[in-house]
């Protein structure tokens, strides 16, 4: 039996600059029991809000909650600037009809390195070659 169920937020980059970075994080998951559904979704929208376009910003975010809605479980993104963005997408909507779904939208959503945190992920082992310099 599965450890956990997740939504698995595909962003942009990932989908179409680093598609084996999108491949490894969905092995991670599985590796550790973590069913995953992988719905069509488009751009969060930030790269609209980032330039001012807030209404196309607003139009991406209302695609994905059409989108979402119908998923349960955490929304896990590997992008940290999409899920920041998704996370925020209430504010993007203060006063509108939709704000109501984003709040509980984006409490669905989580990064990936908090969510592995919690989730307590297994060990990959020793790791061959140097990381990192003191």
């Amino acid at each position: 039996a599965p450890r956990d169920d997740v939504v698995y937020f595909l962003g942009c980059a990932k989908n179409n600059l680093y598609s084996r970075a999108a491949l490894a994080t969905w092995r991670v998951l599985h590796r550790n029991g973590v069913r995953v559904s992988l719905p069509k979704v488009v751009c969060c929208g930030l790269p609209c809000h980032s330039a001012g376009d807030i209404e196309g910003a607003r139009a991406l975010a209302r695609r994905n909650l059409s989108i979402l809605r119908h998923t349960s479980g955490r929304i896990v993104v590997d992008e940290s600037s999409c899920a920041s963005h998704l996370k925020h997408l209430p504010e993007l909507f203060a006063g509108l009809p939709e704000e109501r779904e984003m709040h509980a939208l984006a409490e669905r959503v989580v990064d990936i390195a908090v969510y592995l945190d919690q989730l307590g992920i297994e060990s990959p082992g020793h790791l061959p070659g140097v990381v990192g310099l003191a």
